[in-house]
């Protein structure tokens, strides 16, 4: 309870003390003037019960008013039902007949009643809603956790486990093409990505052949990577002399026939994976040298006989063994912005840079000490 409604009580107290004493003052003066004792007396039980009434009136709206906390936390609309009920408590006339000050007793009792059971009542429900509230944040945490729980788990296995195959390989086949100027070029894992690497190969020579000759458009007669299928399964039953020894059928029951034409019509109209055979035929059929990079072994050259001064660059794209689930793949290259040579130059490229950084650094130095020696000068002139 605050330091006001203290007070606030206080004075009503001493309001309560004051009209009864002038109460008992009347009732005295009525009785030395009463002539007979037998009224005196009478007059005296007649006071007595006013008194009596007023004083337990008095005692019942003090203690509600000292059970009244006014200075908890309260809404609004509980403050101004306190405020009522302070009213009818304070405006009650301990002077009145006992039945008036018992309807008096009795309002402020109601009104203190039911603003009990609305704090009550709006404390219960706020309740409800803080639980309901928690319960649907606990639930979040709860899952929060048991995901970053999982997220952990994860990394903890991918480090225990160390590099796969596929980012070693990844890895090993940058170092060896980089000395090249040459990097990755990611193609889509679909079964055409032999042809898919020789399509964007043909595309990024024809761009940097046109960018060399400053045409502005681009080179005609490219071929996607289905026309790139067509065209081997052509080459290959043109060429069947030379190609035919190596698609003998594994069943000596079937038909040596049947099984290449079978072979040439799955390579153009599947998405069967290719690989030396059909490499073959298409630098042939292009007419293009054709380079297969890959770790472990080196570079696969096909077409010599089509590279050279004056003749077109070649086709270079490379082969991995552990790209992903399902094996081989390959994908294109491209030309790579930046190449460091060895390690040996990058050391004496870093000591170059160092030099130059300290004698910019010395350089600062001494401009500055120059300055000071200025300044010192022009001061004591």
């Amino acid at each position: 309870m605050g330091k006001k409604s203290k007070d606030e009580l206080a004075k009503l107290d001493a309001e309560i003390e004051a009209r009864h004493a002038q109460e008992l003052q009347q009732f005295d003066a009525a009785a030395a003037a009463a002539a007979a004792p037998a009224a005196a007396t009478a007059a005296g039980k007649q006071a007595a019960a006013p008194a009596n009434g007023s004083a337990a009136a008095a005692d019942k709206a003090s203690k509600y008013l000292v059970d009244l906390d006014l200075g908890d936390e309260e809404g609004e609309e509980a403050g101004e039902q306190k405020g009522k009920a302070s009213k009818y408590a304070l405006d009650l006339d301990l002077g009145d007949e006992e039945g008036g000050e018992s309807a008096a007793s009795r309002r402020a009792s109601k009104y203190l009643v039911d603003l009990d059971l609305g704090d009550e009542e709006r404390e219960e429900g706020g309740d409800q809603k803080g639980k309901k509230t928690t319960k649907a944040q606990k639930r979040r945490e709860k899952l929060a956790a048991k995901q970053a729980e999982r997220e952990a788990r994860i990394a903890a296995e991918l480090e225990a486990a160390g590099p796969s195959a596929k980012d070693e390989e990844e890895a090993a086949l940058k170092a060896l093409l980089a000395p090249l100027g040459l990097g990755i070029k990611e193609i889509r894992a679909d079964g055409h990505c032999l042809y898919r690497s020789l399509e964007e190969q043909l595309e990024a020579t024809a761009a940097a052949a046109a960018a060399a000759e400053e045409e502005e458009q681009q080179q005609p007669g490219l071929l996607n990577y289905q026309e790139l299928r067509e065209l081997a399964a052509e080459h290959i039953r043109q060429h069947k002399e030379q190609f035919a020894p190596f698609l003998l059928p594994e069943d000596d029951s079937e038909d040596p026939e049947q099984h290449f034409e079978k072979y040439c019509f799955t390579l153009e109209t599947t998405a069967a994976w290719g690989g030396h055979l059909e490499l073959t035929a298409l630098a042939a059929a292009l007419q293009r040298q054709i380079k297969v990079h890959a770790v472990g072994m080196p570079t696969v050259t096909i077409g010599d006989e089509f590279a050279g001064e004056g003749k077109a660059p070649p086709l270079e794209v490379c082969y991995l063994r552990h790209a992903f689930g399902l094996g081989e793949h390959y994908n294109s290259t491209k030309k790579a912005r930046f190449v460091r040579f060895s390690l040996a130059e990058d050391a004496e490229a870093g000591e170059e840079e160092a030099g130059d950084e300290q004698q910019q650094q010395q350089g600062e130095e001494d401009d500055g000490e120059a300055e000071e020696e200025e300044v010192a000068g022009q001061e004591a002139q």
